[in-house]
Parts: C-alpha cells; sequence; structure tokens
C-alpha cells in the first residue's frame, strides 16, 4: 500500500514480494548454472547456497528487527524480500547497528563476487549476471530504498522534506 500524500510504501503487498523473488532468481540461477557446470565439486553449490543462506540470516537477524516493516502485522514477518517467515528475533526500534551498516555492503559484495570464478568460462552467462545483479541493486536503491518508512535505516534514501510530511500526516492523525 503506497501513502497517496507521500508515495511512500505503508505496506508490502505480496505481489511486491513475487517481483523482488523473481527478480533475485536471474542472478542466483545464473550463477548456480556456472557453479553446476564448471565447478570440479558439487561441494562449491552447497559452499554458495550456504553464503546465500547465511548472509539473509545475518539480515534478518540483524537488520530487520529494526525495519518499520518487521513491526507490522503479527508473528510473521511480511516485507518486499521475505513473507511469511515467523519473527524469530524481537522487534527493536531505533537506529541499526554499526556491524549491520558495514556488513550490508561487504555481503551483498562477497555474494556477487563468489560465483564470477565459474561465470568466466561462459562470457554469456557472466554478462547476464552482471545486468541483472545491476537491475536488482538499482531497482532496490531507486523503489525501496526511496519510498521506505523505515527511516532508521541506513539504506533509507527517502528525502528530509518527505520524511517531516509523513510524520505531520501521522502526528495529526
Amino acid at each position: 500500500m503506497i501513502c497517496q500524500e507521500t508515495g511512500l510504501l505503508i505496506k508490502p503487498s505480496y505481489g511486491r514480494f513475487i517481483y523482488y523473488k523473481l527478480l533475485t532468481l536471474v542472478p542466483f540461477g545464473t550463477a548456480i548454472l556456472a557453479i553446476v557446470r564448471y565447478a570440479d565439486s558439487i561441494l562449491w553449490l552447497f559452499a554458495y547456497i550456504g553464503v546465500c543462506l547465511g548472509h539473509v540470516l545475518i539480515v534478518y537477524t540483524n537488520k530487520c528487527p529494526h525495519c518499520a516493516y518487521y513491526h507490522l502485522g503479527g508473528r510473521e514477518h511480511r516485507c518486499s524480500w521475505l513473507w511469511h517467515i515467523p519473527k524469530l528475533v524481537k522487534p527493536r526500534p531505533g537506529t541499526q547497528g554499526r556491524f549491520v551498516s558495514n556488513y550490508i555492503p561487504f555481503g551483498i559484495l562477497i555474494l556477487i563476487l563468489f560465483p564470477i570464478y565459474w561465470l568466466r568460462f561462459e562470457w554469456e552467462l557472466l554478462v547476464i549476471y552482471l545486468l541483472s545483479v545491476a537491475g536488482l541493486l538499482s531497482t532496490v536503491l531507486m523503489h525501496e530504498c526511496r519510498t521506505c518508512i523505515s527511516f532508521d535505516c541506513g539504506n533509507n534514501r527517502v528525502p528530509q522534506s518527505i520524511r517531516d510530511k509523513m510524520k505531520e500526516i501521522h502526528s495529526s492523525r
């Protein structure tokens, strides 16, 4: 649901979640395809999947509890990235810690660079991978971080004037 007065995302929809899962599937699937084709051992595939799951777990337990969307609803988390996941960690309002602020770009860089070794064997897959990663990251920055109501997030890119307008709207209700 989008706020008509500010254009901010008040409540993510299931369609938005599906959109981001499909958008994420392109680089993830391309990376898996390259690892399966060119790795000497299937253990590299399990390592990549483990790195991805580890990243999600770190973000979910350290970043998500600070997010405004995590505070919505009942026992399950529903956002553009995770849907119907039980809330394992108590919500922690306020600014996220230094660990999360430093980890997020580092973790994303690790996820992007991990499969490059195998993708280099087939330049077509490498191009698809790099373009899909660029599309995913630019979409997140343009359509999520600029419309997010979680103003304490280190990735939030909502202009101060819109933040003030949103706070004014909620304080008048």
